[in-house]
């Protein structure tokens, strides 16, 4: 199988590289969740190999950790930052395209002080109209209106609006962009 494909990672070496690699191009400090959903979203790395490679990466001090007001975020130490530039030809282009093309929509929306809202009202035909938006400080950059029939689809969407506004707005700018067009045939 050649390197080029979009198989997961495996070797404990390429998962460290490609961490340090997105860690030095985000340069900026995320806490562990966002880091590791930014890692396996696109499926290059597998959650528990990731967990394993950031411990290590932690205890070896190419990444740093600080608290700031009760939450932990970490950021690429200078040595780190060696490392990765070093080697980051060794690992697949098509992991580092789609790691960067991540990071940039996650970075967007968490710097932008991106804020989310879902609200729903009751139709005079008893179906629902639910509304999720994203706002920042330039304004309104997303909005979502669908017509539900009953209020435990309003209540699913809702939770996973809000569990995950970033992955909804990335998957309707892609499929709008025809960067998944095989999902709509």
């Amino acid at each position: 199988m050649s390197k080029e494909t979009n198989a997961v990672m495996k070797d404990k070496t390429d998962i460290k590289i490609f961490v340090l690699f997105l860690l030095d191009n985000i340069n900026y400090p995320l806490e562990y969740t966002s880091i590791n959903n930014l890692i396996i979203e696109n499926g290059y790395v597998g959650a528990f190999d990731f967990a394993e490679c950031f411990s290590e990466l932690s205890e070896q001090g190419h990444i740093i950790g600080e608290d700031v007001e009760g939450v932990r975020y970490y950021m690429i130490s200078d040595s780190g930052r060696r490392l990765a530039r070093e080697l980051q030809s060794t690992i697949v282009e098509s992991a580092k395209n789609a790691g960067i093309k991540s990071a940039v929509k996650l970075l967007s929306l968490q710097k932008s002080g991106a804020k989310i809202s879902v609200n729903y009202e009751e139709r005079e035909d008893k179906k629902y109209l639910l509304t999720c938006a994203i706002t920042d400080m330039s304004g309104e950059l997303f909005t979502l209106k669908l017509r539900l029939s009953s209020m435990s689809q309003v209540n699913n969407i809702r939770k996973h609006f809000e569990d995950a506004p970033e992955k909804i707005y990335r998957s309707v700018m892609s499929a709008l962009t025809g960067e998944i067009d095989y999902l709509l045939d």
